[in-house]
């Protein structure tokens, strides 16, 4: 009995001391490769000078060509539109940012109907930060500030990687050594869309102002408001007009784009729309 529970023991401490090894291998490649998602993107942006950066959700991250603002303004550019965001990742990220000592002149915030989602928050984009818990008390309160089992995620080896499996597990590990994926920073933060699929007829949601996150983005220094454009097919429901009346500095391109072949959905442009919309940005905004 007595060689059975020893044995039963060894077992147990080599699992847990593979988890510590597979955790510590896991966090070191995803903090010292180039950067394959928006927050190890953000991470390396430390102490960095930048003229524009554009904030917002995958109708930014898949819409706004910082290369081509670089190309045309000479102006330092880049993308950190993450997928799913809401007000409140957009004023985490920005928090971020100051924390890394990353200057800017301006910051674009693109905002729509995910200001009525002011509680929710994007799990793709937490899940991304795993491996920088430890490092930094933002990412930290941001996490586990939002997060069901942040005991196991913050004293289990390896057990956020598990949670993760779909964004940060093996699949993309052996991507990421082997450098097949792609690096988010070679296109400054865009991620291009191609083809054109079914445009979907939807309602937008009344517009609900009580936000604390937008009240904190309205305030934030050198900021400029805009909206990424829609396809017709979506009833916007006087979403951006009641908008513009909170923010009056408000640039409505909802209604910009109006070809079909310029979508991918109905919500996101695909990368000819992308062009054409980028451009119209530089000429609107004066970048």
């Amino acid at each position: 009995m007595i060689a059975f529970v020893k044995h039963v023991l060894k077992i147990i401490f080599v699992l847990i001391l593979c988890a510590y090894m597979l955790d510590f291998c896991f966090t070191y490649v995803y903090k010292n490769t180039s950067p394959q998602n928006k927050a190890q993107y953000i991470n390396s942006l430390k102490n960095q000078k930048l003229d524009y950066i554009f904030i917002g959700s995958s109708r930014v991250e898949n819409s706004v060509i910082a290369e081509e603002i670089e190309k045309q303004t000479n102006k330092k550019t880049i993308n950190l539109g993450v997928q799913g965001a809401t007000t409140k990742d957009l004023v985490f990220v920005t928090n971020l940012l100051k924390n890394l000592n990353v200057d800017y002149n301006k910051v674009f915030f693109q905002l729509d109907y995910k200001i009525n989602d002011r509680n929710e928050f994007s799990k793709k984009f937490q899940t991304e930060l795993f491996p920088f818990l430890g490092t930094n008390q933002i990412i930290d309160s941001y996490v586990f500030n939002n997060c069901k089992d942040k005991t196991a995620i913050k004293y289990m080896p390896f057990y956020k990687y598990n949670v993760a499996f779909h964004n940060l597990g093996l699949r993309n590990i052996i991507l990421t050594v082997f450098n097949f994926k792609r690096k988010i920073n070679e296109n400054n933060g865009y991620i291009p869309l191609y083809g054109s699929g079914k445009m979907n007829k939807e309602l937008l949601p009344k517009f609900n102002a009580k936000n604390q996150y937008l009240d904190k983005l309205i305030t934030t220094k050198n900021a400029v408001f805009f909206s990424c454009p829609l396809y017709s097919s979506i009833n916007r429901n006087n979403y951006f007009y009641d908008l513009k009346r909170t923010i009056p500095a408000l640039n409505d391109f909802s209604n910009s784009i109006k070809k079909k072949e310029f979508f991918k959905d109905s919500y996101h442009l695909n990368n000819n729309g992308s062009v054409a919309f980028t451009n119209i940005l530089i000429e609107k905004l004066k970048l």
